[in-house]
């Protein structure tokens, strides 16, 4: 079965107001009996549409500029997405093109409950540097995990180390390291 995420513009009848979200499926044996149901759930923090009516020949521009710059949506208010080089200058205002830890949380997969009452539940976190920055994208943090409605949980928890940069940025406003973790 599947439902919709829908966007911050509210209750809509228009496409772009909804993202497809699987919540389960259903396993039947060969006599169409004993089914059995895997059910997912998600982080319900909601996303803005994903386009604005515009004058393009598909009916719709790209009009949301609060990106960061691995294109997760930040909250930001940008007028643009440019992020400006060294030493010009231009008479319109530059992109925060920063991430945000919760709204790249949006809409992610965070827990299977299984037919036999158990489950396993993720726990993400957003990539950082060394100095605790965020450098785009998530990972796991902990996998919890309960085989049925009888048993213990198990927990797997994950550290992250020797992070190193392959690019170095000569300013946070117009260059990014990208990072390895190993």
């Amino acid at each position: 079965d599947y439902s919709y995420f829908m966007s911050t513009s509210g209750q809509s009848v228009e496409k772009v107001d909804y993202r497809l979200k699987l919540d389960n499926v259903s396993f039947k044996g060969t006599d169409n009996q004993n089914v059995q149901v895997y059910q997912f759930q998600y982080d319900n923090t909601r996303l803005p549409r994903y386009f604005e009516p515009g004058n393009s020949s598909a009916g719709y521009d790209v009009k949301n500029n609060s990106q960061d710059l691995w294109g997760y949506f930040n909250g930001k208010s940008n007028n643009n997405m440019v992020v400006f080089p060294p030493g010009k200058t231009f008479n319109f205002s530059i992109a925060d093109r920063s991430s945000s830890e919760g709204y790249m949380k949006a809409c992610i997969l965070e827990k299977i409950t299984f037919p036999t009452g158990g489950y396993t539940e993720f726990q993400t976190e957003a990539n950082r540097n060394a100095a605790n920055k965020i450098v785009g994208g998530l990972r796991i943090a902990k996998i919890i995990s309960k085989p049925d409605s009888n048993s213990q949980e198990v927990v797997e928890t994950f550290r992250y180390s020797d992070a190193y940069e392959i690019y170095a940025p000569d300013s946070d406003q117009y260059n990014y390291s990208m990072y390895c973790v190993t």
